[in-house]
């Protein structure tokens, strides 16, 4: 799939932009502070629903307004044939049209073809799009957390279901909290919904990272030749679970869920579940975060939103749109080529301060050249 133009309205330092994209590569440049990752974002909210950045929606309109708008137009090409709603779409030349409007603080509007769409797991996901930026370190070196966000933001761009069972776990968790805090033994009615789809989303979790573990391998070797071993370890709280057997992963869950009881009450707070799973990376036998290089942290971060490219695809049958935001400078020229080669034959937009070394990369693209808010195309 590809994105063919967007209309936004209000958004950070856009105030009204009409714009048509390349199918291949579209080269996005100008000084910092332009809008050309501003850009990148507002395509990215039609993938996603929020930014890639840690901004309220009030903070993505622009300055004294009350709302912003983007719009749009979603296509599909010989690429997602395999597909089955995008093949009737090729075959009768539509696209999908996907809008959101935001008026301050109040809920978001959102659209697809023109059908206003209530929930927003069912708007997530109908662009396929894949950020990747500096901060991708983070998914290698950084928190618990940041590892889990890479999971579930692939897991939600491939499966429908996942998403659903995540916002139903965090709701119980949630819920399970409160109860926790006000003291009582009212927290165990949430056992059983927590241990249900706790355990569904650890199966699936389980399912997604056997299958990208040989694949970081691989792109890891292609960008950094380096014939040490890439891998990741699946942490969690259930040592004795078989992860592919769900009826095995909810026994373990009620057993730590009970040796945990006292202790979550005397915490106020549950200990128990998906969301304190981790993800630890190793080249060879060393944890990467404890001895690897910047470049070796670099090269596995990149190999990471490979994989997640590989496995949307993979389980949609659908080519995903990839925004890159600054992220190749600091690999060398055979780094950067052995990456680009990658992702060819993808919808690319790659925003740079400079154009200097960039044509030779990206072959027949469309140049945008961003200043204040205003984009030029040559």
């Amino acid at each position: 799939m590809w994105i063919s133009n967007i209309n936004v309205r209000q958004f950070r330092n856009y105030n009204k932009l009409q714009i048509d994209f390349n199918k291949g590569y579209n080269l996005i440049y100008g000084n910092n502070g332009q809008g050309k990752t501003n850009l990148l974002e507002a395509i990215y909210l039609l993938g996603l629903v929020k930014g890639f950045r840690s901004l309220s929606d009030n903070q993505l309109i622009q300055n004294d307004l009350d709302y912003y708008y983007i719009k749009g137009s979603i296509n599909y090409d010989e690429n997602d044939i395999e597909n089955e709603l995008a093949k009737s779409n090729i075959d009768n030349n539509i696209n999908k049209v996907l809008e959101i409007g935001y008026k301050k603080n109040e809920a978001k509007q959102l659209k697809v073809d023109k059908i206003q769409i209530n929930r927003v797991a069912d708007f997530i996901g109908q662009a396929k799009i894949v950020v990747i930026l500096n901060q991708d370190n983070e998914y290698i070196i950084g928190s618990p957390s940041n590892k889990r966000q890479y999971i579930d933001i692939t897991l939600s761009l491939s499966d429908d279901e996942y998403l659903t069972l995540l916002q139903k776990y965090n709701k119980v968790l949630k819920n399970r909290n409160i109860s926790l805090k006000k003291g009582g033994k009212e927290f165990e009615i949430w056992n059983m919904q927590l241990i249900e789809y706790g355990s569904m989303i650890t199966v699936l979790r389980n399912k997604f990272l056997k299958y990208i573990n040989p694949l970081i391998n691989t792109y890891y070797f292609g960008i950094n030749q380096n014939i040490q071993n890439f891998k990741l370890v699946y942490q969690t709280q259930l040592s004795d679970a078989n992860l592919n057997d769900i009826e095995s992963v909810k026994e373990q869950y009620n057993i730590q869920l009970k040796r945990f009881r006292d202790v979550e009450i005397n915490k106020g707070n549950t200990l128990v579940g998906i969301h304190r799973d981790n993800i630890n990376f190793y080249l060879g036998d060393k944890e990467l975060k404890y001895f690897a290089s910047q470049g070796q942290i670099k090269a596995a971060a990149l190999s990471l939103k490979l994989a997640m490219i590989n496995y949307i695809e993979k389980s949609t049958k659908l080519k995903t749109i990839i925004l890159l935001d600054d992220v190749l400078l600091d690999l060398d020229e055979a780094k950067r080529e052995a990456f680009l080669r990658q992702i060819s034959e993808h919808q690319v937009f790659y925003t740079t301060t400079h154009l200097y070394g960039m044509k030779p990369l990206f072959d027949n693209a469309s140049i945008y050249h961003v200043e204040n808010g205003n984009i030029k195309i040559e």
